[in-house]
């Protein structure tokens, strides 16, 4: 913590707003709101004894401190929610994992609209149902309005046009509007019946569908009061086999389940009466009450407007629940209720969400238990939550490449992977290779807790040295994962430590750090046979070490082809204009290693 972060906030107006800790190069690691900021900030700041240990190692991190004043408090959680999805700070909770959920988009501003799943909304004049809270879910839902709906089901906007009707007809799941079977007004109260389906008010449904019904066999129309007739057995028995509570409000239901290692939030989605999906959160170490947990993520989940229920049922009280429900008030254009039933089948339904969260959680106990036992191993000075593995990777001293793989809380964590293409000069260098890759990577936010390299003591006396230029060694921790000589367990280096660590091959600290190291050996060989792919567009003589523009045409002028370079002998090679026997035997090397290494 700095003079400049307490001087700062002594000087925080007394109005609502939202805070954000800054760590180095600016990089946002909290974002909080309060009604007053500057109480709710020097609470961070006085002298407690009561600070979790996230909270102690965020006040450590943080620099600086920014600040943004609201109106009103309401508008203070809405701009906390949107700050938190743009910058996902490391000490807040971390729902989305960069993925949208997933929602239902009919497009009814066209002549014959369609159903389609999209993960993203815009303003289109298209109406969108959800979010649902997995694909498996959305396409579940897809499908049975297909099968009660015979809406089309061509992926294409404009109709297309077809000599035939396409077989969705044939099995009566269509109605052909490409073949002009049927006229607007007819599809647009089909439309209609799709809307009254996915919004819940099935009651209405059922008794238009009567109403038409009727009326078609009162006309006469007898064939059209048939597909009434069946449409609407098909919404009866359909809603019947899915009910399972009475009444026909659409709700939510969140339950929160504690261990002594984080919680586990399970979230049902039911519309009208049916259950549409259900999807379990895991939040590792949150640190926070219940009602702050849950919060937090009824802020993260409804980021904004769409298929919001009547009513969201919750296991625990939630902080701030009167401004949540004005904000999803405001989101649905009407009221939104936050329940916690105490009886009766809302009673039932949370303690389902519940039963749900404890029983999918993942086996995060055991996974925060080997980071423990990494920690205290490893002589690690702060928990190992984000770890990052380094690779080199090089063909004949050219194509040299880096790859960085990031793991946090244990698993993977694959949009902060990075592969970087080497710059180096000359013939193939691993410590100076390394020490591009981490002369690159470090300066950046957020760093690692641990820094994985591949190799011994000399890679690990790279790294030392980059975070001593840099000015991390009281920051990050190092340590270099070799494979034994004799077939033994992988050895385990550590700065201060002349020997390895004496680790078994079934220690389960050991077996994550192989499967990291692997990891990052994998991903900078998928990055070379991405190379080896463009190479069918560009010759991957523009690769090859020793070779000009002028070597590489007389090659192909002399050979015709890069297929009949590879199978040149050296004296074939070195009897080329330009070419020498040095350069030749180079080329033959690097094509001989290129091929060696994409086909394992």
């Amino acid at each position: 913590m700095t003079s400049e972060l307490e001087t700062t906030a002594q000087q925080l107006p007394r109005q609502s707003g939202v805070y954000l800790f800054l760590g180095r190069g600016q990089r946002v690691l909290y974002v909080g709101k309060a009604k007053d900021l500057r109480s709710r900030v020097g609470s961070y700041l006085a002298p407690r004894a009561d600070h979790t240990p996230k909270t102690s190692a965020m006040l450590e991190r943080a620099v600086a401190l920014d600040f943004i004043v609201t109106a009103t408090e309401k508008e203070a959680l809405i701009l906390e929610a949107e700050l938190i999805r743009r910058h996902r700070p490391r000490y807040n909770i971390d729902l989305r994992d960069d993925k949208r959920y997933p929602s239902l988009r009919l497009a009814v501003g066209e002549p014959y609209p369609n159903l389609t799943i999209v993960r993203r909304r815009k303003k289109d004049g298209a109406k969108y149902f959800g979010p649902f809270a997995s694909a498996g879910a959305v396409r579940q839902t897809l499908n049975l309005v297909h099968q009660v709906f015979p809406l089309r089901q061509c992926r294409t906007r404009r109709i297309p046009q077809r000599d035939r009707p396409c077989l969705n007809f044939q099995m009566r799941r269509c109605l052909s509007p490409c073949q002009g079977l049927i006229g607007e007004a007819e599809y647009a109260e089909l439309v209609r019946q799709v809307e009254m389906f996915l919004t819940g008010r099935s009651r209405e449904l059922e008794e238009r569908l009567e109403a038409e019904m009727k009326r078609a066999a009162a006309e006469e129309r007898f064939e059209d009061a048939a597909q009434y007739r069946d449409r609407l057995a098909d919404v009866r028995t359909t809603l019947e086999k899915q009910r399972i509570v009475g009444g026909f409000v659409n709700r939510d239901v969140v339950g929160l389940f504690e261990t002594g290692v984080g919680a586990s939030v399970c979230l049902l989605l039911i519309r009208n009466g049916v259950l549409r999906g259900s999807r379990t959160f895991w939040f590792s170490g949150p640190e926070l009450t219940p009602g702050a947990l849950l919060s937090q993520f009824l802020r993260q989940y409804y980021p904004g407007p769409g298929d919001l229920p009547a009513e969201i049922l919750l296991s625990h009280a939630v902080d701030d629940a009167r401004l949540i429900a004005e904000w999803l008030g405001d989101l649905a254009g009407r009221r939104v209720r936050l329940v916690r039933p105490q009886r009766g089948d809302k009673k039932r339904l949370v303690e389902m969400a519940v039963s749900n969260a404890a029983s999918h959680r993942p086996a995060e106990g055991d996974r925060e238990a080997v980071l423990e036992d990494l920690q205290r191993k490893l002589g690690l000075p702060r928990f190992p939550e984000r770890i990052e593995a380094v690779d080199i990777s090089n063909l004949g001293g050219a194509l040299s490449v880096g790859s960085v793989v990031v793991f946090v809380g244990g698993r993977p964590l694959k949009q902060a992977y990075r592969r970087l293409r080497l710059r180096l000069e000359g013939g193939p260098d691993d410590y100076a290779s390394m020490y591009e890759v981490l002369s690159r990577r470090l300066p950046r936010e957020p760093r690692p807790d641990l820094l994985l390299l591949d190799g011994g003591k000399g890679q690990l006396g790279v790294a030392r040295r980059v975070l001593r230029e840099l000015a991390l060694e009281g920051e990050v921790a190092a340590a270099a994962l070799a494979k034994d000589r004799q077939g033994g367990a992988d050895r385990v280096f550590v700065p201060g430590r002349k020997d390895p660590l004496n680790l078994k091959p079934d220690d389960r600290s050991l077996r994550l750090l192989m499967a990291v190291r692997d990891e990052a050996h994998r991903f900078a060989v998928a990055y070379h046979r991405l190379l080896r792919r463009k190479a069918a567009t560009r010759s991957i003589l523009d690769e090859a070490p020793g070779l000009g523009p002028k070597r590489r045409a007389a090659l192909l002028r002399h050979f015709g082809s890069l297929t009949r370079i590879k199978a040149a002998r050296v004296e074939e090679l070195s009897a080329v204009a330009g070419m020498t026997r040095a350069a030749a035997t180079s080329l033959a090397s690097f094509l001989a290693a290129l091929d060696d290494h994409l086909d394992n």
